[in-house]
């Protein structure tokens, strides 16, 4: 398991290099409508309530195969449409924003799939902005179960559910999978720059939900590692962990001290309503980042900004102008047994999908589903 997790540490991704200003890097993107071509639509069928069944059902049918822009192109393309299709569903607009960054020596083409529930106060000051991220790619021959369909997955039972419950919404709330994550967080920093500060000048931001690798459960002792940046940060949080045998029985929450405090209050109060407390627990993980943090001290702490919520972090240290509030929702990916030994490999697969993680999935969304409503009152 230590091997897994050095050899992790010694290849991270540094999403970093993507927002510092640079003539090498350009990027292009646009946005389309989808079209449904289908004639007659079906909502799955199953009532108010956040379904284990359907859950299932949407990790085997939609994320069980590489989605990989190199290893195969086509299975990916049809991930990507079904998932707009689902958004089709329940959205009242939904948008395909196709872009591709070139730098001097690679170039990387993607789509990020967008739908959007429009709230009573769209396009107007009184708008309140509420985004909920998933990314949808893979790495090479990587079924990507866990990583990440566990995430988009939830993300769709989420629009399922939070649709049943809501005619029209208070305020406006975009669902959005992001592509090529694990290229660096490309599609996600696409979608920042070019689509939500735009929408951000119109009304106003209260922050963005990401998910990552939430579906894996392991109640056994020592199945869980804390890497030292994380530690050096959170040092009276591990040490509980430490304390309770190392359990990987938990949602780890990461945000910015400061920066993301509204967010992180308004879902830990709907965690503390909603979640089932006595089998699962909620530790958040803070990091002191700020408009002026420096670069070595992110570099120093890279395990903060190991997905797409960086790219809202970052692109705020750049334009420290207003803040894009992000929390990082995962069950620690690779630093929690069995993932460690699956990470990024065909071994994330089917095998992923049990009873304990598929139940542990629908507490978080069950938790989400009420942040959601919560801001409806």
């Amino acid at each position: 398991m230590l091997e897994h997790v050095k050899s992790l540490l010694d290849s991270i991704r540094l999403p970093l290099e993507n927002f510092k200003e640079s003539e090498q890097i350009r990027v292009e993107s646009k946005i389309n409508s989808f079209k449904q071509i289908e004639t007659h639509r079906t909502c799955p069928t199953n009532g108010k309530n956040v379904d284990i069944s359907v859950m299932n059902n949407t990790l085997q049918a939609m994320f069980t195969k590489s989605r990989n822009h190199i290893f195969n192109k086509t299975l990916k393309d049809a991930a990507q449409h079904k998932i707009a299709e689902y958004f089709s569903l329940y959205c009242d607009d939904v948008k395909m924003q196709t872009f591709e960054m070139r730098t001097s020596h690679e170039s990387f083409d993607g789509v990020n799939v967008i739908g959007v529930k429009h709230g009573k106060h769209k396009g107007t000051a009184d708008d309140k902005l509420i985004i909920i991220g998933a990314h949808y790619d893979t790495v090479k021959e990587a079924p990507g179960v866990e990583d990440n369909g566990s995430g988009v997955t939830a993300l769709l039972e989420l629009l399922r559910v939070y649709s049943s419950r809501t005619s029209v919404s208070k305020f406006s709330v975009m669902f959005i999978t992001f592509d090529l994550e694990e290229q660096g967080c490309l599609g996600s920093f696409v979608f920042v720059k070019e689509y939500l500060i735009s929408e951000v000048k119109q009304s106003k931001f209260f922050g963005a939900i990401i998910m990552d690798m939430i579906m894996v459960y392991n109640p056994n002792a020592n199945s869980q590692l804390i890497p030292e940046d994380i530690y050096e940060c959170n040092s009276e949080t591990v040490n509980v962990i430490k304390q309770d045998g190392n359990i990987g029985n938990f949602l780890s929450v990461m945000r910015r001290t400061v920066l993301d405090k509204d967010l992180w209050e308004q879902f830990h109060d709907s965690w503390n309503q909603h979640a089932d407390t006595q089998k699962y627990k909620l530790f958040n993980f803070t990091v002191p980042f700020s408009f002026d943090v420096r670069d070595d001290f992110i570099l120093n702490h890279s395990n903060f900004i190991r997905s797409d919520h960086a790219s809202f972090w970052l692109f705020e240290k750049k334009l420290k102008t207003f803040a894009l509030p992000a929390l990082f929702l995962s069950d620690t990916g690779p630093f929690r047994y069995p993932t460690c030994s699956k990470y990024h490999t065909i071994e994330d697969d089917e095998t992923q999908i049990t009873l304990d993680n598929l139940s542990f999935l629908k507490n978080t969304v069950d938790v989400l589903l009420h942040f959601l409503l919560k801001g409806e009152e």
